[in-house]
């Protein structure tokens, strides 16, 4: 493992009885980096990231995160090393404020009042922050939930589908979150469907199809890989 990289999978499987949901997927992630994880519905990109949090144990393979193996930690105890992922679902606390759910998320951070203030100031939620995370719209809610993992200052987020359901000027505000942590050394692994936030965004893109890693190169290389083609499209042949 190089001193660049933040976190490797080696030969990750899981399955389900005859299922094999995630079939011995390798492959590493430089610190600092936007990775897009693509791949059709099915592919094994959900689970994927289930494996490398802690969510599920894997069937086999291991994970590596900063060095040192995790395979066997629980979700919470690679929260606390700074590994951290949301989910496809909003997890807000409906019956708290905008601010009061990232303090509770914050229990980990230094000086946690300030950075709360400092980033609902950057989503612009200023006028809402004393507002009940459930009188929300739907993208205020995701924009808050993304938020939350934000308060910790972790050094790399998984962030499984954080631009379904939300129209433009949320998908801006999202973005601009991603790029502020970015600049604060946060490494980014993202499953999206929206292939041009993924081709504009990402400097490498990971492609699963049937649990299995397919191809892995620039935005510009797998657009034209006719093996994605084919996993998003199918042959042609008759």
């Amino acid at each position: 493992m190089s001193s660049e990289t933040i976190l490797e999978v080696d030969g990750l499987t899981k399955q389900y009885g005859e299922l094999t949901a995630v079939d011995d997927v390798s492959f590493t992630i430089e610190r600092g980096t936007i990775i897009g994880l693509i791949g059709p519905n099915g592919a094994g990109k959900s689970t994927l990231f289930d494996l490398v949090t802690g969510v599920q144990d894997p069937t086999s393979g291991r994970v590596f995160f900063e060095g040192d193996d995790i395979t066997d930690n629980s979700l919470e105890a690679n929260v606390e090393r700074g590994l951290v992922r949301t989910f496809q679902k909003t997890r807000v606390l409906g019956q708290m404020t905008v601010r009061e759910n990232l303090l509770v998320a914050s229990q980990l951070a230094d000086q946690p009042r300030e950075r709360a203030e400092e980033l609902i100031d950057l989503i612009d939620l200023g006028e809402k922050a004393d507002v009940l995370a459930d009188d929300l719209s739907y993208g205020q809610q995701k924009l808050v939930s993304i938020t939350q993992v934000m308060m910790l200052n972790p050094d790399m987020i998984l962030l499984d589908e954080p631009l379904a359901g939300v129209n433009p000027t949320m998908e801006n505000k999202i973005l601009q979150l991603i790029h502020e942590a970015q600049q604060r050394g946060t490494t980014f692994v993202f499953v999206e469907h929206d292939m041009g936030v993924i081709m504009s965004e990402c400097e490498e893109i990971l492609v699963m199809n049937s649990g299995r890693l397919l191809t892995r190169g620039s935005p510009e290389e797998v657009q034209e890989d006719e093996r994605v083609i084919e996993a998003y499209f199918g042959s042609e042949d008759v």
